[in-house]
């Protein structure tokens, strides 16, 4: 039996890299709780994980579906610009800075349950701070675009 790469799995490896990395919640498609429940406490800067497309490939007779190209969007929003330019950059830093060998310094070669996390790349952004809201509750986000290529390691597809 063959199988299929799932999109949560990604989402939930790439969010775990970017907090541990940066120390700020990110959320799944909407503000994390941390930032949407706080009233005490500023909960800026935080980011915002989106899955925008998946394209499923494989082996043609083996396991068309086996393997994965994930595109998600990642919003740094924060109360100040400096503050989403801030999280913008150390979350490109979490999925794409490489040694001086080229491997990925975070998170290289991530295992999911039988897939692996084979490649990451940049796809597009950072776009300019885009101003949401009125004062005083204006926020600014930084959005930016990745792709995550996510291979068997199931001995279905090369």
């Amino acid at each position: 039996m063959t199988g299929i790469a799932r999109v949560q799995p990604v989402m939930d490896w790439a969010a775990k890299l970017i907090f541990t990395h940066t120390s700020n919640p990110v959320g799944d498609g909407q503000a994390p709780p941390a930032a949407s429940d706080a009233e005490d406490s500023d909960p800026y800067p935080y980011g915002v994980l989106h899955h925008i497309t998946a394209t499923r490939w494989g082996a043609f007779f083996a396991n068309p579906d086996g393997n994965l190209d994930l595109t998600v969007q990642f919003d740094a929003v924060g109360r100040r610009v400096d503050q989403a330019r801030y999280l913008s950059d150390r979350a490109r830093e979490a999925l794409l800075e490489r040694d001086s060998e080229g491997t990925f310094t975070h998170d290289a070669d991530a295992e999911l349950n039988g897939w692996r996390v084979a490649d990451r790349a940049h796809q597009s952004g950072p776009m300019p701070p885009s101003p949401e809201g009125q004062p005083p509750d204006r926020v600014f986000t930084i959005v930016e675009r990745y792709i995550i290529r996510v291979v068997s390691t199931q001995g279905d597809t090369p």
